[in-house]
C-alpha cells in the first residue's frame, strides 16, 4: 500500500483523504493454479469483527467497516476512539478530547510497533504492543487508523474511526 514516488503517505491514507469510507483487506492474487496455497496461512488475511458467523452478521460487520488486514492469521488488532471501535463514525465538538486506545498481539512476536495514523498519513502517536493517548478533535484529522510493524515490515492495518469535528458536534 505504499508508493513513495506517488503517495508518500501510502495509498490507504490517500484514498481516506479523498473522503472514501473504506477499510483494509488482506488478500492475495495467485492466478489460481492448482498448486497455489490459496487461502494458506502464509498469505494476508482479513479479520471481520462480527457478532457471529452468520451471513447477516458478517455483512453487517463489513458494511460497518469493522475489520482489519494482517499479514499473519495469528495477529490481533484493536482500536477504539472515544470508546467506539474501528469502523465507527463520530461527531465531536472541535477541540474535544478524544481518548484513543489501541493494541496489537502476535504470539512469538513481542515488541510490535503501533502507529496511529491520521490525515495525510501523519503518524500522531506510537507505542509498543499498545498505545493510549488523547487527541483533540480537529477538522484536519478526519480519521485515525492503526498501522502495525514487526521490525521494519508492515504486518497490520485497522479500519479507521472517522471523526467529524465541528462547532456543536457531540461525542457518540
Amino acid at each position: 500500500t505504499r508508493d513513495a514516488s506517488k503517495h508518500p503517505e501510502g495509498y490507504y491514507a490517500h484514498v481516506l483523504d479523498k473522503g472514501w469510507h473504506v477499510g483494509p483487506v488482506g488478500a492475495e492474487d495467485l492466478g489460481h493454479r492448482k498448486s497455489d496455497d490459496w487461502g494458506g496461512p502464509s498469505w494476508a488475511k482479513t479479520v471481520i469483527l462480527a457478532t457471529d458467523r452468520s451471513a447477516a452478521a458478517l455483512k453487517s460487520a463489513m458494511l460497518a467497516r469493522r475489520f482489519y488486514a494482517v499479514r499473519n492469521r495469528d495477529i490481533r488488532l484493536d482500536l477504539h476512539v472515544a470508546g467506539e471501535m474501528m469502523g465507527a463514525r463520530l461527531s465531536a465538538p472541535a477541540g474535544a478530547a478524544l481518548p484513543i486506545e489501541a493494541s496489537a498481539t502476535w504470539p512469538g512476536h513481542p515488541g510490535l510497533t503501533l502507529q496511529l495514523v491520521t490525515s495525510k498519513g501523519s503518524v500522531v502517536a506510537t507505542g509498543t504492543n499498545a498505545l493510549s493517548t488523547a487527541h483533540l478533535a480537529a477538522s484536519k484529522e478526519r480519521y485515525y487508523f492503526l498501522r502495525v510493524l514487526d521490525g521494519s515490515a508492515y504486518v497490520g492495518y485497522s479500519a479507521p474511526v472517522w471523526v467529524a469535528a465541528a462547532a456543536g458536534g457531540h461525542l457518540g
